[in-house]
């Protein structure tokens, strides 16, 4: 047997963290995305403390091929119970980041008002809620059953670590059927003066 033609089987083990690493300045312009099917046999992935990080172990073969970038599912938890939360920002961040992170007092210099609602879920790490894992960074998907009990995607959103336990909010895209609307109302300018 030829040494190219070998394959070795190693358990592919995976650092999270905010681990400092250098990366070459050269940074590849596409990559390959793409799921691998878990078999609803043992867990996808094991994880543990280790140092200051969580080591996950992918309890699976995954096939990586020379300059490869692949997605691997970590976890999959059904019934997770979340609430629906309806996020509206009137001004929109990013207009208020354009004008130098102030609100602007005169009205008509406003560009166009944001009308967009957006869709947010919130829900709690934990065991009884079906998760219960020090979750790594990446991206999470949301998926919703719809009456043929086909799943169905709702949208998805990248993660920063987040331990067991904790509540997390994502925002998810934005609601088809609701518009906000933003009015000013009234407002005034207080013109503070220090005696110097």
């Amino acid at each position: 047997m030829k040494a190219e033609n070998a394959s070795i089987m190693r358990a592919l083990k995976l650092v999270a963290g905010d681990v400092t690493k250098l990366v070459p300045r050269q940074v590849p312009r596409a990559k390959m995305a793409m799921n691998e099917a878990t078999d609803g046999g043992a867990p996808a992935v094991t994880e543990k403390a280790f140092d200051e990080y969580h080591l996950y172990t992918l309890e699976r073969p995954v096939t990586l091929r020379d300059r490869e970038m692949k997605q691997v599912e970590f976890v999959r938890a059904e019934q997770v119970q979340s609430q629906r939360i309806y996020r509206y920002d009137g001004a929109g961040a990013d207009i208020v980041l354009r004008f130098g992170g102030t609100p602007l007092l005169q009205p008509d210099i406003w560009p166009e008002p944001n009308t967009k609602v957006a869709v947010v879920r919130e829900f709690k790490n934990s065991e009884a809620n079906h998760l219960g894992i020090p979750l790594p960074k990446g991206r999470l998907r949301f998926y919703r059953r719809d009456n043929d009990q086909q799943l169905e995607f709702t949208g998805e959103n990248e993660i920063d670590h987040t331990p067991k336990d904790e509540t997390l909010r994502i925002s998810t895209g934005n609601a088809f059927d609701l518009v906000g609307e933003r009015r000013r109302i009234d407002f005034a300018v207080d013109n503070l003066q220090t005696n110097g």
